[in-house]
């Protein structure tokens, strides 16, 4: 409709004075309409910054349907309201096709939208992050630096990361405060990311998002610094139990974690939901009184779908009793789907060592090797195939794969491997406490001592297993870790960026 909006006509003939006083009319209502639908546009933003409202796009596509509404909106306004929609349809959905198609009706309506911020997110989900910095380049507003921040910090490209959060302009608002927690979770540095987060929580305290964060942040407070991650992580990578701290701080903090991801995976329309459900259980297995809740909220996820394959490799790691076979039967369906993924195929190989069958994880990650590759994911692949090798006993293709990985990061986890099964066949363990120490000491981590004796059998903490329970929980750990690699974009973009 054109702008201002046509009067009425009527079957009476009007004198030109009546018919310019029927236009003023109409644009002061026009004008009227135009400002509340620009305050409840203001409202929903806001609530959905602070997390109190997640139906956002069903109120936003209501009044781009109401016909006594909006055809009386200005060009500005209108904009304003499809610019919206179409961000968080692409956060919620990653629906380009139907972002590209919102896109076109603001461009139809003239130069008064910005847009450039809408086809950058366009770009990013679409998995062009170069287009989508160049895009972004000359971005002045909150939303388009916090967008461009978080595109760097999915690259690993941190301190490019810093210097658009630092900037003195614009000011930080409460999403600069989360990605600079999660910049900072990215390196592993608890401190300063948890000052971020309660900086984020100040401005606002009811996001779900930012306690989700905070979430993460007690939890990993609550392990080994050994293991907290310098990566960018989505999911908890399943641990050992002597990973974990087993003092009263550790617990407190894990329980505290516990709390957290307990409330946001009750949350029904919460688009976080399936992923707080995930660091729930990562938390109550970590905390030895709640191992049979753990078990249980496992067998419960499980039911609900045996094919989860987070949930199962947490399952393999800690042994807990669940219907593997069932898991098995799914997992087998869908990595033979054409949409099927590397972690779904860890997994599986994962139930396959659980079920004492190695030489079938042998040959099904000997076959979907290039489906990692693809992925950027080949160190997983490596580790996991690995144990496959070593429990078949094909100790000399392990050796050899081994070898291969001298100049990878993940050649010293898979030295270990090899001298942890010939400590448990020979009890000699000094090998495996040498290589552990070696490795402590050249990449400056702590508790070089004490944690790496906890690899031998008799602690109190580490129940003396056979050899490949122990492997698959290495395993496990390492596929994980690569998963925030091969996350769809759209998935991992409702954390690093918000509609302001």
């Amino acid at each position: 409709m054109a702008w201002p909006p046509a009067p009425v006509r009527s079957a009476e003939p009007i004198t030109g004075l009546t018919q310019v006083a029927v236009e003023i009319q109409l644009q002061q209502l026009a004008q009227i309409v135009s400002g509340d639908a620009r305050s409840q546009l203001d409202r929903l933003r806001a609530d959905r910054r602070a997390g109190r409202d997640y139906d956002i796009r069903g109120q936003l596509h209501a009044l781009r349907t109401d016909n006594m509404r909006w055809p009386f909106l200005n060009p500005e306004v209108k904009g304003e309201w499809l610019r919206t929609e179409a961000i968080v349809s692409l956060q919620e959905t990653g629906s380009v096709a139907e972002a590209h198609l919102l896109l076109a009706e603001i461009q139809a309506l003239g130069p008064a939208t910005d847009t450039i911020y809408l086809q950058a997110l366009i770009s990013y989900i679409e998995g062009d992050r170069q287009r989508a910095l160049e895009l972004l380049a000359d971005a002045i507003d909150s939303a388009g630096h916090n967008l461009k921040a978080g595109i760097f910090i999915e690259l690993e490209r941190l301190a490019e990361a810093d210097a658009v959060l630092d900037a003195p302009d614009p000011a930080p608002d409460t999403d600069t405060f989360r990605l600079r927690a999660i910049s900072q979770l990215a390196r592993g540095n608890l401190a300063p990311a948890r000052a971020a987060i309660q900086q984020a929580l100040a401005l606002a305290p009811d996001s779900q998002d930012i306690h989700f964060i905070e979430g993460q942040i007690q939890y990993l407070a609550g392990i080994s610094p050994v293991s907290v991650p310098r990566h960018l992580q989505f999911v908890p990578e399943p641990l050992d139990p002597w990973l974990v701290k087993g003092n009263a701080a550790g617990t407190a903090s894990l329980q505290a974690a516990l709390d957290t991801f307990s409330q946001l995976s009750a949350q029904e329309r919460l688009p976080l939901r399936a992923l707080a459900e995930i660091w729930r259980l990562a938390c109550l297995s970590n905390i030895p009184a709640r191992r049979e809740e753990a078990e249980a909220y496992c067998q419960h996820l499980l039911a609900e779908d045996p094919a989860r394959a987070e949930v199962v490799l947490w399952a393999v790691t800690r042994r807990f009793d669940i219907n593997y076979a069932a898991s098995e039967q799914a997992l087998v369906k869908l990595v033979t789907a054409v949409q099927r993924t590397p972690l779904q195929m860890l997994a599986l190989a994962e139930v396959y060592q659980r079920l004492n069958n190695p030489h079938a994880a042998r040959q099904l990650l000997a076959q979907q090797q290039a489906v990692f590759h693809q992925q950027q994911m080949h160190d997983a692949w490596a580790q996991a195939y690995l144990v496959a090798l070593l429990t078949a006993d094909e100790d000399a293709a392990a050796q050899a794969l081994i070898d291969s990985l001298q100049e990878t990061p993940t050649w010293p986890q898979s030295q270990v491997l090899l001298l942890e099964k010939r400590a448990r066949q020979d009890g000699n363990w000094q090998s495996v406490f040498a290589h552990l120490e070696a490795h402590y000491a050249a990449n400056d981590l702590p508790d070089t001592g004490a944690l790496t004796r906890r690899c031998a059998p008799g602690e109190d903490r580490l129940p003396a297993e056979r050899w490949p329970g122990r492997a698959g929980a290495h395993s496990g750990s390492s596929s994980l870790a690569g998963v925030g690699q091969h996350r769809q974009p759209a998935a991992a973009g409702r954390r690093l960026c918000h509609e302001r």
